[in-house]
């Protein structure tokens, strides 16, 4: 049989494969030839693997290189501490402004507080507001 007829179905190259190494292993057996077909075979295997593990360490070193996964979470942030350039929280705009004044040619910085912010409507205090 030709290999060639045989090259769309795998289990067609089993079988004749198949068939090949009983084949050699009787005609090893009745030259007393075994331990030749078996070192044959054993070379055969060993350059197999070795041919494959190249390929798939030089496929490994493209493929282990990803950019890492980033994870948006979402709702608030975790409790953690705020570094010293992020903003100090939520501050009410009406609670404090702070006025530029020149003066003999230096700027002054003041803190007027004209207004409060919002009213509570339940404990009638300032700087927060509940309903």
């Amino acid at each position: 049989m030709d290999l060639q007829n045989f090259e769309n179905c795998d289990k067609a190259i089993y079988a004749e494969l198949f068939g090949l190494s009983k084949k050699a292993i009787d005609c090893a057996l009745k030259a007393n030839m075994q331990y030749e077909l078996m070192n044959l075979l054993k070379s055969f295997i060993y350059n197999t693997h070795n041919k494959n593990v190249k390929i798939q360490e030089t496929q490994e070193t493209f493929t282990d290189i990803n950019n890492p996964a980033i994870t948006k979470h979402k709702g608030r942030p975790l409790k953690r501490f705020k570094s010293s350039v992020e903003t100090l929280g939520k501050r009410v705009l009406k609670d404090s402004t702070k006025v530029n004044m020149i003066t003999d040619n230096v700027i002054v910085e003041e803190e007027t507080n004209n207004t409060k912010g919002r009213k509570c409507r339940k404990c009638k205090q300032y700087g927060h507001y509940a309903k």
